[in-house]
Formats: structure tokens, sequence, C-alpha cells
């Protein structure tokens, strides 16, 4: 999720961003990336570990089983994959389409927790309505807004002395001499 959305940020706020700070960026993605390959192996480790001591071979021979082999090695090991590569060849692009691989695959994870595969057996199934997406949708919506208005009025990725006039100004004026 960093990856992504420090990725968004970065050319959204582009013009902010002094040049020592993009090369920084650079440096930092792939940090992130040698740190996410190893936490998602580990993850994937233990997800093996448990299927094969809980003897779940049998649970694979149906449409659940191969919904759950996508989401393991589709969105936990292809990724893992993807970022030990990218951070290895120093390739900004695969680390990003690894991070949207890995956001996908926790989504799916998630949604197949507590919506998809809960209680599949269960006939009423559960189907979030309209204005529960619409709820969820304004939280994540209102969210970004507030994050832009405070880049855009406050230094968070700029010094305060290279504000704008009026704001460098109105700063001033509340501060102390």
């Amino acid at each position: 999720m960093v990856i992504m959305e420090g990725t968004i940020s970065h050319r959204v706020f582009r013009r902010q961003i002094s040049a020592e700070h993009h090369a920084q960026f650079d440096e930092i993605l792939i940090g992130l990336a040698k740190g996410a390959s190893i936490t998602m192996f580990v993850y994937y480790f233990f997800k093996v570990l448990v299927f094969v001591h809980e003897h779940h071979w049998n649970l694979m021979t149906d449409f659940w089983g191969a919904w759950y082999l996508i989401e393991v090695l589709g969105f936990v090991l292809v990724p893992c994959v993807l970022f030990a590569f990218g951070a290895r060849n120093r390739r900004l692009g695969v680390i990003r389409v690894a991070s949207i691989m890995a956001l996908v695959g926790i989504l799916l994870n998630r949604l197949n927790v507590t919506t998809i595969a809960f209680n599949w057996n269960v006939t009423p199934h559960y189907v979030p309505t309209w204005m529960e997406v619409v709820v969820t949708l304004m939280v994540v919506f209102g969210e970004i807004w507030v994050f832009r208005w405070i880049v855009l009025r406050m230094p968070v990725l700029r010094e305060a002395h290279e504000l704008p006039d009026n704001q460098a100004t109105a700063r001033e004026v509340g501060s102390p001499a």
C-alpha cells in the first residue's frame, strides 16, 4: 500500500517535490520491495505449512480449491517473486506492478474471508447494498480529499519557506516573534 500510495502522491504532487527527494524516492521503493518480498515469502511459507500440516489436499478438487490456488499462487507467490526481481534489478515498473498485484491479493483475501467464501454453503449469501458501497466510497474519497487539502496547504512535501507568499505570511502572523 505504501508503494502504491507513494507512487500516486509522487506523481500528483511532483511540482512540490525537490529533485533531491525524487532520487531518494526510488531508493525507498527498492527498500520497500525488499521488505515486501521477504514478508510475502514468509506469509506464503506459512500458508503452505498450514495447508500441508492439516492435510487439505482433498479440498483442491473443486471450484473453491482452484479459487484458493489463484489467491495463494497468483496473488502471493507471483508478487513475491516480482518484488524480489524488481528490487534486485532496480526495476521500479516491476515493483509497482507487484504492489498492485499484492493489493489485489489482500483485497481478494479479505473478501474471501468475510464475504465470498464465508459460509459458502449457506443459501442466503450476503451482498452489500448500494448504500453500503456509496458510504464506503464516500469515506475513501473524503480521506483522499483531506490528504490533498493538507498537502497543498501545509509543509508536508516542501519546506515552510517554499510555501506561496499568502500561506507563509499567514503562518508568520500566527507565530510568536
